[in-house]
């Protein structure tokens, strides 16, 4: 469904997606629950704006914002595993804006992916945090 200069996803009332197209970055806001009932739906949003985006060299960079996220189980990490994969796959940039503090940070403490994923406390941040995949 389109709304403003980006579009909702919102395939159930657990998960709340919203995409903006900026010209240094495509943010993705969730908000909500990542688990096994929601997480397909953002793949499949993610997966496409993954592998529609020009290469992390032109400097653009795919912003999960997950701020609002409430609840984040081991399908939100092994999510992230894969558009991690993806992203690396099509030479994108992709940088998290999370609470350092809380449920999500705490499940990717957990698995050692916060060793693996670039985390920024902010959105702002995450789209100013340097372009180029971490492999």
């Amino acid at each position: 469904m389109k709304h403003g200069n980006g579009y909702t996803a919102d395939d159930t009332e657990l998960i709340s997606v919203a995409v903006t197209v900026e010209p240094e970055a495509v943010i993705v806001a969730v908000a909500g629950e990542i688990d096994s009932t929601t997480a397909p739906a953002l793949r499949t949003t993610v997966t496409e704006l993954i592998t529609g985006m020009r290469p992390a060299a032109s400097g653009q960079r795919l912003v999960l914002d997950l701020l609002k996220v409430e609840f984040f189980n081991s399908c939100g990490a092994a999510l992230m595993v894969d558009l991690h994969a993806l992203a690396v796959k099509h030479d994108v940039t992709l940088n998290l804006a999370l609470d350092r503090a809380g449920r999500v940070m705490r499940t990717l403490t957990i698995t050692r992916l916060a060793e693996l994923l670039p985390i920024y406390p902010s959105q702002a941040a995450a789209v100013r945090g340097p372009a180029g995949p971490i492999p």
